[in-house]
């Protein structure tokens, strides 16, 4: 809980917050969210929640349905913000990121330990640049001591053993984080302090499941896959991670019926779930040690 300190000036003592999620409309940024929410808005502290999705050239605008949908349904105003110039194809006539250029195929499959053709050059660093002006915008408005940007990166998208995306890593965050420090307005006047929330950074992507399943978010109107469409396809690296995570979480995908395909592993663990809930004790044990071999510590 966020207390006053009357050893520090009245400029420190939050008692109004505003919350700018980065929502894309997948199972990271939405439980981010979330989490903010239970970690800024405590008893006696004004708060004022708002969803940003930023529409950048994405090949599809899927997830921002599904951004707007979690914004409805957990009471943040949903913003959405036009971000151009992210799709070499458009600039340079030559496709550079699987999700803005349609000249690039969308993968099934990454290497570990490289940058993945799925990344998007820089992405992470304009959009929380364009998130930091609207939070300052908010802060005026509201007259907030304490501007909050949720992000939802998590380990499984740096660690090794796993493709690499750079600007989702603590080093990044802490860096934007004083970026924006250093250049707002109302920071320099003591007005307000600004924080990038990155509760999942240290974290594997089933614990974020796992922490969303506790505190009752709904991962049904959440979309991961990268190809969009009405029904995730359950092939591209999207699906798979989200897939995984669910069953390294002990979770079944709300999603999973949906899916154009699924993975014969998932299916072998969602068979065992279904012996297991019928009493068969072997089952049980070996859905159970399905899912262990997908944890990382």
């Amino acid at each position: 809980m966020i207390r006053p300190d009357p050893t520090e000036p009245p400029w420190c003592r939050v008692t109004r917050v505003v919350i700018l999620a980065l929502v894309s409309g997948g199972v990271d940024s939405t439980t981010a969210a979330l989490h903010a929410v239970h970690e800024y808005c405590t008893e006696g502290v004004e708060c004022y929640k708002y969803a940003l999705t930023a529409v950048y050239g994405q090949r599809h605008s899927r997830e921002v349905e599904a951004a707007r949908e979690f914004a409805e349904r957990y009471g943040f105003r949903h913003i959405i913000v036009e971000v151009g110039g992210l799709s070499a194809e458009k600039l340079l006539g030559r496709g550079v990121s699987a999700l803005t250029d349609s000249s690039v195929e969308v993968p099934e499959s990454l290497k570990p330990g490289r940058v993945p053709v799925t990344y998007v050059p820089q992405r992470n660093l304009v959009l929380l640049a364009h998130a930091a002006a609207v939070l300052e915008m908010l802060m005026d408005v509201h007259d907030a001591d304490m501007g909050v940007l949720s992000v939802g990166f998590h380990r499984s998208d740096w660690e090794r053993g796993e493709p690499v995306y750079p600007d989702t890593r603590r080093e990044f965050v802490d860096a934007v984080e004083l970026a924006a420090s250093m250049g707002s307005g109302r920071v320099f006047e003591g007005k307000s302090v600004v924080r990038i929330h990155a509760p999942f950074i240290d974290k594997p992507k089933w614990r974020i499941i796992e922490w969303g399943v506790r505190h009752g978010m709904d991962y049904s109107i959440t979309w991961s896959c990268y190809r969009g469409g009405e029904r995730p396809c359950g092939r591209c690296p999207a699906c798979i991670s989200r897939l995984r995570a669910f069953m390294a979480a002990g979770v079944e995908d709300p999603l999973t019926p949906l899916y154009e395909t699924l993975p014969e592993w998932y299916r072998e663990w969602l068979e065992a779930r279904r012996r297991c809930v019928e009493g068969d004790m072997e089952a049980c044990r070996r859905a159970e040690e399905m899912s262990r071999r997908e944890r990382k510590p």
